[in-house]
């Protein structure tokens, strides 16, 4: 193919997700925040680098003396394929995703950007989806919530979240 004759480190391809749809979660387990891109066509050995601007708010509604956080992962997923995270969110000693940490004794609202970067190596060919995921760090513990693309009482829309991935030629 035109692409297998390319020279090495060039850009084959890029494309772009965005989505301003809100996702909420009390849930300590893995839910899709609903970005999610789709590269197709990728060549034999190519790598993908992914950039990931997610928009991500946090709140517990009481005071309390145990810490909050959140964890995000980056998912791929290549056409029949399975899941595997590649960025994986990181956990405390209590087993708590805590990508995002506030330590206890107050209510917290806290809104944010959540960058991610990654240079996958997919070993893969054709079409591969790329996803991330969320969870709280506590399992609903103190009325505690997350969002994705967090849509506010004052607010019309929710903000934006982009995903952009490029294929990169061995």
């Amino acid at each position: 193919s035109a692409k297998s004759a390319v020279a090495s480190g060039k850009v084959l391809q890029v494309v772009e997700a965005t989505n301003s749809t809100s996702q909420a979660t009390s849930s300590a387990s893995m839910v899709n925040t609903g970005l999610t891109c789709t590269i197709n066509n990728v060549a034999s050995g190519s790598k993908i680098l992914v950039l990931v601007n997610q928009c991500m708010r946090q709140y517990r509604d009481r005071s309390s003396g145990n810490t909050m956080g959140f964890g995000v992962d980056l998912v791929r997923t290549p056409s029949g394929g399975s899941d595997t995270i590649i960025l994986a969110s990181r956990k405390n000693d209590g087993n708590n995703y805590m990508d995002f940490f506030h330590n206890g004794g107050d209510t917290n609202n806290v809104s944010l950007r959540w960058p991610m970067v990654k240079l996958d190596t997919p070993g893969t060919t054709g079409t591969i989806v790329y996803k991330t995921m969320m969870a709280s760090g506590k399992g609903g513990d103190d009325y505690a919530e997350i969002w994705a693309q967090p849509d506010f009482e004052s607010q019309t829309t929710s903000p934006t979240s982009t995903m952009t991935l490029m294929e990169i030629g061995s």
